[in-house]
């Protein structure tokens, strides 16, 4: 049984100490959030409470993919959102990474701009021509109500569709916009930066209850002027109506014999997933197949989910025999009854920036900056 140990008389000296903003959950959108509020607020406390000895999310958990969702994925989001909370939140999702790459440089997150790729193989080809046929649509609304300039989506030519190596695929639709990161290194690169500019980081606090003016723990009570919840899915301890888990899960293969076909790739309207790394095959999703039973905080693997992936899904992305996957984890995203982030007044000197619905890495530098704008106008 793991028990939190107490604190020692100098840390809670620092937990009880006044802070003038407090940012619980360290988190791309945790830690983006103080990054800001420290750069236009020099002399003001900031201080980032994380209850685990690192983010416990999707922050480092994830895949690695930038994007902002697939063409279908797209077009599903119009049917239950609307089409102008649609096209305007993936333009927030293109901003959000256009913002995280000129903080921290490519070069620091590893950044690859090798574009995306949604795939459909023989056995959907009534779905990629439905979806070919809305391409210019689809292209069209984002420059207009998401303020995206230039084509997005294209489908290949078929010899570059041959060229995947996939076995049996009819389709590819690419998105130029789309890469590649490595996220710890992009966790690192915003804890030195928050550091450098003097935000207070404390892992190991996990906060219980969120109170205007005040942060309460098991062994500490923190005065905070202004609060941001910015911890995604685990907000659902106190915002069950908002937010819940959704559990993302992810293999990695051995050493390929042969370099995977360069760019991140979507499949299921997004719910698959894959790209190539470091000479291995990384490999997620699976979730649409157990809807409920995902609905998880749980970091361990399901056996429904890997039979579904091994056995449907990594056969066709090799024309010979596919590797064998050596590793594997889990990561907890943010999901609600809208796709749309929850970034806003909660109660009094209260803010909250979750809900981040899967796509952390592209909108939690905007959701960051945005949550810490509130705090600072009102």
């Amino acid at each position: 049984m793991n028990v939190q140990p107490k604190f020692s008389w100098w840390e809670k000296e620092g937990l009880n100490r006044p802070a003038d903003f407090a940012v619980v959950g360290a988190g791309i959108t945790g830690l983006s959030a103080a990054y800001f509020l420290k750069l236009h607020n020099p002399k003001a406390r900031v201080l980032v409470l994380e209850k685990g000895a690192r983010p416990e999310g999707a922050t480092v958990r994830s895949a690695g993919f930038a994007c902002f969702g697939s063409a279908s994925e797209l077009l599903l989001d119009v049917e239950s959102m609307g089409a102008d909370e649609a096209f305007g939140l993936a333009g927030q999702r293109y901003r959000g990474l256009q913002m995280l790459r000129e903080i921290h440089g490519d070069m620091a997150l590893e950044y690859e701009a090798c574009g995306g790729f949604e795939v459909f193989f023989g056995d959907e080809k009534g779905k990629a021509e439905e979806i070919r046929d809305q391409l210019e649509h689809v292209n069209r609304q984002l420059n207009e109500r998401g303020e995206i300039d230039g084509v997005v989506f294209s489908e290949l030519e078929r010899h570059e569709t041959e060229a995947l190596g996939f076995k049996d695929l009819h389709m590819a639709i690419k998105n130029k916009f789309e890469g590649g990161l490595q996220p710890q290194k992009l966790w690192n690169s915003l804890l030195v930066k928050c550091l450098g500019l003097g935000v207070e980081y404390r892992s190991g606090v996990e906060v219980k209850q969120v109170e205007s003016g005040r942060l309460l723990g098991l062994d500490f009570e923190l005065p905070c002027r202004k609060i941001l919840v910015a911890n995604n899915a685990f907000a659902h301890a106190w915002l069950p109506e908002q937010v819940k888990a959704a559990r993302a899960q992810v293999w990695v293969s051995e050493v390929l014999a042969r370099p995977f076909a360069e760019g991140t790739f979507h499949h299921k309207e997004g719910y698959n997933y894959f790209r190539g790394h470091a000479g291995r095959l990384i490999l997620g999703g699976g979730r649409h197949i157990a809807l409920e039973e995902e609905t998880t905080f749980s970091t361990e693997n399901s056996e429904q989910i890997k039979q579904y992936l091994m056995g449907e899904l990594l056969p066709k992305l090799f024309r010979n025999n596919p590797p064998k996957m050596v590793e594997s984890w889990a990561g907890t995203m943010g999901i609600g009854i809208s796709k749309k982030p929850r970034i806003g007044l909660w109660k009094p000197g209260v803010w909250t920036a979750i809900r981040m619905g899967g796509m952390g890495i592209a909108l939690g530098t905007l959701a960051g900056k945005m949550g810490a704008d509130l705090m600072v106008e009102n």
